[in-house]
């Protein structure tokens, strides 16, 4: 009887956690070495730093800090801590375009690249800062393809693409 419970605990476990991986897991992502990750994965380092400027942040709260974790956050796919940063560096007296901006971007992609009312005032906002402010207004312009606006899209988009500088990261996401 006990070796017929040690075969089954043999055969059990490790067929159990192979289906379970397979289910769960992401068997065809390539493993990486935690010191890997720690030096190179742009994602872990933020959520790594991330971790610490918020401990630090409870001890002396700033806009330019919560700016820079909500930066930290975005970068690590945590948009809702990304929004909560950026309303608390508002709160804490950053009133500018870029936070404005920051803030719309982060909310669309909490909301699965929907660009939210809470998104299009944070936009709005932005642009009653720096009528120029280039993130603002490519939503400006998703928002209207969403609707089904096409063509005021397009215009959106053509007119941000004329004002941008050629070496622009973002110019070839306006161009798509």
């Amino acid at each position: 009887a006990r070796l017929a419970v040690i075969a089954a605990i043999a055969i059990v476990v490790p067929l159990g956690s192979a289906i379970a991986y397979g289910a769960l897991g992401s068997p065809d992502l390539p493993g990486k070495p935690y010191a890997w990750r720690v030096k190179h994965d742009p994602e872990f380092i933020a959520q790594t730093s991330a971790a610490e400027l918020e401990a630090d942040l409870k001890a002396k709260p700033s806009a330019a800090g919560y700016q820079r974790l909500a930066n930290l956050y975005f970068a690590s796919r945590q948009y809702d801590k990304a929004v909560a940063a950026d309303r608390r560096a508002i709160a804490l007296g950053d009133d500018s375009a870029r936070i404005w901006s920051e803030l719309g971007e982060a909310v669309v992609m909490q909301s699965g690249g929907a660009v939210a009312p809470e998104a299009l005032i944070a936009f709005t906002k932005a642009l009653e800062r720096d009528a120029k402010e280039s993130r603002a207004r490519f939503y400006f312009g998703l928002a209207e393809a969403q609707i089904g606006n096409l063509k005021e899209a397009v215009a959106i988009w053509r007119d941000l693409e004329k004002g941008t500088p050629a070496g622009a990261p973002w110019l070839g996401m306006v161009r798509e």
